[in-house]
């Protein structure tokens, strides 16, 4: 087979699926995975995936594992992401560490592993469409545990240590 013509293959398997993978779905909050192999000659193989996404247009349920959290407050809004989780408190560190910051002391962060830091930025990783994790829930993700209730918000992670998060107080362990 003429290798011109093996080469345009994969980019026609492309084409006939992308019109898909754009919204070409018919039922809305269904996410389809499907795998296309084509052999062309024993030697060349081509893959192709295709993926349409989710209807996003509704309200997100509550979760115990999203990647995203906020307490009932609304003033504590967490994200976890790289093996981190970042809260971030849209009142402010109260009181504020005592080392400098260029920014603003929004928060605080903690890896799967290690200690908590108070978190010196100029951004807020606060979603207000978040899920809610109610007061006497926990969330749980990749090693890190957080306990809502109305006094604060704790967490913890794999080798102990954490942080305690409120209005007008925080703490690192």
């Amino acid at each position: 087979m003429n290798r011109a013509l093996i080469a345009l293959v994969p980019s026609v398997l492309l084409a006939a699926l992308l019109p898909a993978a754009c919204g070409g779905g018919d039922e809305p909050g269904a996410v389809s995975v499907s795998t296309v192999t084509t052999t062309v000659t024993e030697t060349v193989t081509s893959t192709v995936t295709e993926t349409e996404s989710a209807d996003t247009s509704g309200e997100a349920e509550p979760t115990p594992s999203t990647a995203t959290f906020q307490m009932p407050s609304g003033n504590i809004g967490c994200l976890f992401g790289f093996q981190q989780l970042r809260c971030d408190i849209l009142s402010g560190l109260d009181p504020e560490p005592a080392e400098v910051c260029d920014f603003d002391w929004v928060g605080v962060d903690m890896g799967v592993t290690g200690l908590a830091a108070a978190n010196c930025g100029s951004d807020t990783i606060y979603e207000t469409d978040a899920p809610t994790l109610e007061y006497g829930d926990t969330w749980s993700r990749g090693g890190i545990t957080c306990e809502s209730d109305e006094s604060a918000l704790t967490c913890t992670n794999r080798d102990g240590h954490g942080f305690t998060l409120t209005l007008g107080s925080w703490s690192v362990f």
